[in-house]
């Protein structure tokens, strides 16, 4: 998704952003950028030229790697009580009285979502729904189990729904699993159904957990949103998308509902075969599926009509089911030329740890007004930006 995190703090700043099969390193004084290839991260500044990867004579966009997004770093919210009563400000006019809707993922920007609705319920008197879409086929238990213990630490009645399997089958037979720049599974197994809910409901409002610094695209949707001071928009109430990634954290932790596939390195809650894992994450995740003879038959069948470029060891060892046919192959051109190399390189453990230090230490970091972070969005223009409070820009990676 092309966040910052925050990571090892010991009196300078040190960032970690996951993006394609990347992570980049960003300090005051550099920016290094490391590929995954299957056991390690491998630093490729070397090869970048002219804002690309150059692999033989192929080439992939810098920007798409990396996948970086502007941020801050702090915090905006100094005592969640404080904020709901703020919150209830802005919107207590529009909700009371009303029926919400919820998507809970158990992700960390839907948790912290729930658990600011439910402080708000302390201040307007409305009435939510939550509810857990399932994924069949492509997701298994770990997630919904997740969701379910969750949800019974904050006292929350949790429905889950799924569209139907025989639908999901034959999408999968006549598509093959979903990959980066083709994920139809958003629409078919989870938008679709939650337009069904909301109907059935007759839900005045649904509430959305994205957040203007997740990415780039949602960073440029919610601009308007933050200019205007608004959290609701026609029936899309969004109460947190102002927060920052340490906001969500110390709610998460707070309240003791912190996903495990966090806490073991990974950078996003989804589903287990999802394509915008990385390797890291994909392998420790792949295995985690209800049904493994059909995706095994699945992932056979679309590699026969349409991988064939590769070798099916190296589409199965590198899982290239993730990247469309034709990025695939230059995918694994550059994962082989860097197992080759003697470039500087991370083992994954350092990359878990990396990512996963903010879920486990405290860090300072200062306090931000929402305001403040309003005039901070205005503001940027330049997307080099990665951290627009400190001023930390992305460096010349090349050589």
């Amino acid at each position: 998704m092309g966040e910052w995190f925050p990571s090892r703090m010991t009196g300078r700043p040190v960032f970690a952003n996951i993006g394609m099969e990347s992570v980049t390193i960003l300090t005051e004084e550099k920016t290094d950028i490391f590929f995954m290839t299957k056991d390690r991260a491998v630093r490729i500044n070397e090869l970048v030229q002219k804002q690309g990867i150059q692999i033989g004579d192929n080439k992939l966009d810098v920007w798409m790697v990396i996948d970086s997004t502007p941020g801050v770093f702090g915090r905006t919210i100094s005592d969640l009580d404080e904020y709901a009563k703020n919150l209830a400000k802005y919107v207590g006019r529009k909700i009371g009285g009303r029926k919400i809707v919820v998507w809970f993922s158990g992700g960390k920007d839907s948790t912290a979502t729930l658990v600011v609705l439910l402080k708000l319920l302390e201040y307007i008197n409305f009435h939510i729904e939550v509810f857990y879409i399932h994924v069949p086929y492509l997701d298994g238990e770990r997630n919904i189990r997740f969701a379910e213990e969750a949800a019974k630490k904050l006292s929350v009645d949790l429905h889950i729904e799924s569209m139907p399997r025989d639908v999901m089958l034959d999408l999968l037979r006549e598509r093959g699993l979903p990959f980066r720049g083709y994920r139809w599974c958003t629409y078919h197994s989870k938008i679709k159904v939650m337009r069904g809910i909301k109907k059935r409901l007759r839900a005045d409002y649904e509430v959305s957990s994205e957040r203007v610094f997740e990415s780039v695209k949602r960073l440029k949707s919610l601009r308007e949103y933050a200019k205007q001071e608004m959290f609701i928009s026609g029936s899309q109430f969004k109460p947190t998308y102002l927060l920052t990634i340490l906001d969500v954290a110390d709610i998460c932790r707070r309240n003791d509902v912190i996903h495990p596939d966090y806490l073991l390195g990974c950078s996003r809650v989804s589903c287990s075969l999802c394509p915008y894992r990385t390797i890291l994450e994909a392998d420790m995740t792949s295995s985690d599926v209800e049904d493994p003879g059909t995706i095994d038959i699945t992932i056979r069948e679309e590699y026969r009509r349409w991988y064939r470029a590769t070798s099916y060891d190296d589409f199965i060892h590198y899982r290239l089911w993730r990247f469309s046919p034709s990025i695939a192959p230059i995918i694994l051109l550059l994962k082989k030329a860097l197992e080759g190399s003697q470039y500087q390189y991370m083992k994954m453990d350092v990359v878990r740890n990396m990512v996963s230090w903010m879920w486990m230490n405290d860090i300072e970091a200062p306090y931000i007004p929402i305001r403040a972070v309003i005039e901070i969005i205005r503001h940027i223009r330049n997307f080099q930006v990665a951290i627009a409070n400190l001023n930390l820009r992305i460096k010349d990676i090349s050589g």
